[in-house]
């Protein structure tokens, strides 16, 4: 992982990293998340997932990169004029918070209604490395790219949904 993002060093620079999880894993001596933190982008903001021992273990210690930022779970993301996008680590059943739609991990691609062109879950895309790796080779997506896999997708009605 480390080697698929130094590819992009040239550009990334001046990028920010976001990732939705599983960045660390179990990892107690906090090794992995020190090399992550050695990505060279201008800052890493990290949600926490459910492998998150390595970086706890640095944010106790105090130990935690100057260009890393541990964020809550299920936050909004104002991306752009009019489109709020949800960030979990996890699917999210329900995303009241987001306007637009809702981006995760957790599922490592292996989920069919959060890949591309599956609208079941209504605008809910896994943005993880695996579907990227499926999708198109890279260990990474755009934001924009994110975007446009939302786009594609159909949204649910919450009130027929629920009434189901």
């Amino acid at each position: 992982l480390l080697e698929a993002y130094n590819m992009y060093s040239r550009i990334s620079s001046n990028v920010y990293l976001l990732s939705l999880g599983d960045t660390c894993f179990n990892d107690a001596d906090s090794s992995v998340a020190t090399r992550f933190a050695s990505l060279p982008f201008k800052h890493i903001f990290l949600l926490g997932g459910n492998h998150t021992s390595g970086i706890k273990q640095m944010v106790l210690e105090n130990k935690l990169p100057d260009n890393v930022t541990l964020l809550a779970e299920n936050i909004p993301m104002h991306v752009k004029k009019g489109i709020i996008v949800n960030l979990s680590h996890y699917p999210p059943a329900d995303f009241a918070t987001g306007t637009y739609g809702a981006l995760c991990g957790h599922c490592h691609g292996a989920l069919a209604a959060l890949n591309a062109g599956n609208s079941e879950l209504g605008r809910v895309f896994d943005c993880g490395v695996e579907n990227a790796l499926k999708l198109k080779g890279t260990v990474y997506f755009t934001l924009d790219e994110c975007i446009n896999y939302l786009q594609e997708k159909h949204p649910i009605n919450r009130e027929e949904r629920y009434l189901k």
